[in-house]
């Protein structure tokens, strides 16, 4: 387009496009491309779908999981090793994208006490597995609780207040 010249930041460029031009700019999208957020964006509100010609850089960095949600609209295999490296956003893919366990980004999502949490809330219906994101292993647990339960017996036998 004559008159404006592409800047030097690729967000600045898709905003130009989106909220100035109204519409591609081929000129820009060099630049655009090269950086996810912005890939992202423009993808959805000007290409209106899938850009090819971003995809490997969005399918690198954790934009890949806006990327599957609002562009792709499913299951995105391009974009799932980076977003298996991310425990809160494999907890989301899972969620929103999978419905249901995701294997590949669980190592993840275990490594985040609040996100296994959610995990193991919405998937540990699925099967045996999911208990040990919430438990841990089943043995400890039953263990420490009867240790704690002992103890507290013993401290009320002792003031002669225990029934069993």
């Amino acid at each position: 387009m004559q008159g404006i010249k592409v800047p030097f930041s690729p967000y600045l460029a898709c905003d130009i496009a989106r909220n100035v031009l109204g519409r591609r700019w081929p000129e820009a999208e060099d630049l655009i491309a090269s950086d996810p957020e912005a890939a992202c964006l423009y993808s959805k509100y000007l290409v209106k779908g899938r850009w090819k010609r971003a995809e490997k850089t969005v399918s690198e960095s954790p934009w890949a999981y806006w990327y599957a949600v609002n562009v792709v609209g499913g299951r995105w295999p391009e974009g799932e090793d980076a977003i298996a490296e991310h425990p809160y956003l494999s907890f989301r893919y899972a969620y929103d994208v999978v419905k249901g366990p995701w294997p590949k980004g669980e190592p993840a999502v275990k490594s985040d006490p609040d996100c296994a949490k959610m995990y193991a809330y919405e998937f540990e219906g699925s099967g045996e597995p999911y208990q040990m994101f919430r438990y841990g292993p089943q043995d400890d647990v039953r263990e420490k609780a009867g240790r704690k339960l002992d103890a507290v017996r013993n401290m009320l036998d002792a003031r002669g207040n225990c029934t069993q």
